[in-house]
């Protein structure tokens, strides 16, 4: 399941920010539907679509595709400052529901750019808004009978959450359900250049949960316990989703997300 989300309205006076990029806008058209979801995927964008994912909501305002290099496409999630609150927050995201569920491997893998031109409000780290550039989020269990109505609200038990630390750009690496999520690990994380993140997990409630993350090809964190609130598993989100105290325009890429049960099924496309 794939959507873009992305909503109108004017909240506060906007601080501007320079988005920086002009491209091809998304398509309505989004592609076939994904037979398999559980086989090995590859979304590159390069067909100027998002790769046979179907969007619930597509606003070609703020999603679309540029160029990256040797005549390759990447695809752009921008948020603006008068954008509507969603779940109490802005998103400009796609997602993907690989369909693991507790105890199944899974590897996920993507190519990520956050532009030099990415403002900051003009009074941060003051109360430290929070920037999702990733996650995996919870959802109902299909098997047990729940539903989106029934299921309560929980934070994303996997979240990568952009930011400064003094002075420097970096990307907090966050793992573990509600009660227990106080595992993080912080790594620098450049502005202007692609990086990489491949991403091992095994979905479980319970200590036999596990998560290992690379950044450019190195480990940057591991984790084990509990990462999900029941046994269906997570689903991917990636774009930004970010606090509604943040008032700039603003822009990430992605490219070359891969998505399989084996570290064969997301070897990147480009050589690092």
């Amino acid at each position: 399941m794939v959507w873009f989300a992305v909503w109108f309205a004017c909240q506060s006076e906007c601080e501007g920010g320079d988005v920086g990029l002009e491209g091809k806008l998304y398509p309505p058209a989004a592609g076939e539907p994904i037979a398999d979801p559980r086989a090995p995927q590859r979304f590159s964008f390069d067909d100027a679509t998002a790769g046979g994912l179907d969007g619930e909501v597509v606003d070609e305002d703020h999603t679309g595709f540029v160029t990256r290099d040797e005549g390759d496409l990447a695809l752009f999630l921008k948020i603006t400052c008068g954008q509507d609150l969603v779940s109490g927050g802005m998103r400009a995201e796609v997602s993907f529901d690989p369909e693991r569920r507790s105890g199944e491997e899974l590897w996920v893998a993507w190519d990520h750019l956050v532009p030099d031109s990415y403002a900051f409000p003009s009074d941060y780290p003051a109360g430290e808004p929070w920037m999702l550039m990733g996650q995996f989020h919870d959802q109902p269990d299909a098997e047990k009978g729940e539903t989106w109505d029934d299921l309560p609200a929980e934070s994303p038990p996997v979240m990568l959450a952009f930011g400064k630390q003094e002075g420097r750009t970096v990307m907090a690496v966050n793992y573990g359900v509600a009660t227990t999520r106080e595992q993080e690990v912080i790594v620098d994380y450049p502005t202007g250049v692609w990086h990489r993140w491949t991403l091992n997990l095994s979905w479980s409630t319970g200590d036999d949960g596990w998560g290992v993350f690379l950044l450019d090809g190195e480990e940057v964190a591991s984790f084990t316990g509990p990462n999900a609130h029941n046994d269906a598993g997570n689903f991917l989100k990636l774009g930004l989703y970010r606090s509604e105290e943040i008032h700039t325009d603003n822009v990430v890429l992605y490219d070359d997300i891969a998505v399989g049960s084996s570290e064969t099924d997301v070897v990147p496309l480009r050589a690092r």
